[in-house]
């Protein structure tokens, strides 16, 4: 959560709020909404595990060229009055530095719009870090890459940031240092961006909550139902999809001999063949192709297992008053309208100063993850289309008995299925394979 008096908190949840905003190009130019600035937006779409491109839009009247410069966006709130000075307290968010790549201007309304992105848009260049010498950890590495680009490291200790780098996993194989973070934030388990005072930070998912959102600050409220709590993590390979190390979510049934009984191995003897079938109610978090652990997964997916076993959160999405100060990463409450309370967190913010003020977050499942439920819905839905569709031709008699090579049912209430009749059960690792000799199906 960015850092705010408990008076802007009051103010902000006030009836009656005084809210101003600028952009300064740190020079000659400075904008408010007293004179040429018509408003700004800033949008913060992050994700868990991956890193934050912020980008922003303002308009404005008059000649300025903001072409190609640095500004900064903020926000000042009137939280008091000074007696002594007969003049209003101002406090101000200053949400950081955005490069300016693009103006367009109106000659009929005589307004223009700026696009512009923060600080990790510099980050959009090919990774060269030819002249690091290895080994050294995640942290130094992550270190490197700021110093390259001109950057300040704003997180001190975060999640594996201890894990050694043996070698140069990146370099000519045209990834660029934002892709080298995404495989960072894998990880490390947070989400990378940068903060308010333009410094990098690692930030993992919140402990504890820093607010609770009542019915009184929120102008709309749309949850879905909890996803989690993790229960499998996974550091996967692709795309060989059988390629992966794991913790918790997968049961090996026994492996039984042709007689039925169970295939036994003696002390000492590994046995290679293994099959995996998939707990009810799986919850995984899954990275695939991390070149960090990709050597020697085994050695470091206990750290990432024990990190993040267990964590849930309720997708949703919120229109607030406009509090102003809700950060990527903070862990919250929300309050629907009968005054339920919902444990989640904060992955999106966007901002909206101007023609009134607006604030929406959001939380989303985690992008890499998965869970059976989604798949089995699937396959359901997948089925009845295709059940739906084969009866209906074939009632009709458009298809006959002869031009019918393969059929999907979900059930089959009538009829005989001959011998070599073989029956296909799709799984998502291929397809089980049932040869009948010789099987009768009675009427109902």
């Amino acid at each position: 959560m960015i850092s705010v008096s408990s008076e802007f908190k009051t103010a902000m949840k006030g009836n009656a709020r005084t809210i101003s905003a600028y952009i300064d190009d740190g020079d000659a130019i400075r904008l408010t909404d007293a004179d040429d600035l018509k408003g700004w937006n800033i949008k913060a779409n992050g994700e868990m595990f991956q890193t934050v491109l912020r980008q922003a839009e303002a308009k404005f009247w008059g000649g300025h060229d903001l072409r190609d410069k640095e500004v900064n966006i903020g926000l000042g709130l009137v939280t008091g009055y000074d007696e002594v000075e007969e003049k209003d307290i101002v406090e101000y968010i200053d949400y950081g530095t955005f490069k300016v790549v693009e103006q367009e201007e109106n000659k009929d309304t005589q307004q223009s719009t700026i696009k512009m992105y923060d600080k990790m848009y510099e980050a959009l260049r090919l990774y060269e870090l030819y002249d690091v010498e290895y080994p050294r950890t995640v942290k130094e590495l992550v270190q490197e890459i700021c110093s390259a680009l001109g950057w300040t490291l704003g997180t001190a200790t975060f999640l594996n940031d201890d894990l050694i780098v043996g070698a140069d996993l990146f370099a000519f194989q045209g990834f660029t240092y934002r892709d080298v973070l995404e495989q960072v934030a894998e990880i490390t388990g947070t989400i990378i961006y940068f903060n308010t005072d333009d410094e990098l930070v690692l930030i993992p998912m919140g402990a504890s909550v820093v607010e609770t959102l009542s019915q009184s600050e929120l102008r709309k409220l749309n949850t879905e139902a909890q996803w989690g709590a993790v229960n499998s993590i996974a550091l996967a390979r692709t795309p060989v999809e059988q390629d992966f190390v794991w913790r918790g979510g997968y049961v090996s049934p026994p492996i039984l001999c042709e007689d039925g009984d169970e295939l036994l191995m003696e002390d000492g003897e590994e046995l290679l063949l293994e099959i995996l079938v998939e707990i009810d109610g799986l919850y995984q978090i899954r990275f695939e192709n991390n070149l960090f652990v990709d050597g020697d997964r085994e050695s470091y997916i206990d750290s990432i297992s024990d990190e993040f076993t267990g964590f849930s959160l309720v997708p949703y999405e919120a229109n607030t008053i406009f509090l102003g100060y809700l950060e990527i990463g903070d862990k919250i409450k929300v309050q629907d309208r009968n005054a339920v309370e919902y444990e989640t967190y904060v992955t999106n913010v966007e901002l909206s100063v101007g023609e009134g003020v607006k604030e929406v977050i959001t939380a989303t499942i985690p992008p890499k993850s998965r869970s059976n439920f989604k798949r089995v819905a699937g396959v359901i839905t997948g089925t009845v289309l295709k059940t739906e569709v084969g009866e209906r031709n074939i009632r009709d008699e458009s298809i006959t008995s002869a031009k019918v090579r393969e059929l999907s049912v979900d059930k089959l209430t009538t009829g005989t299925l001959k011998v070599g009749t073989e029956i296909i059960v799709p799984d998502e690792f291929g397809r089980a394979l049932i040869y009948i000799a010789n099987v009768e199906v009675e009427d109902e």
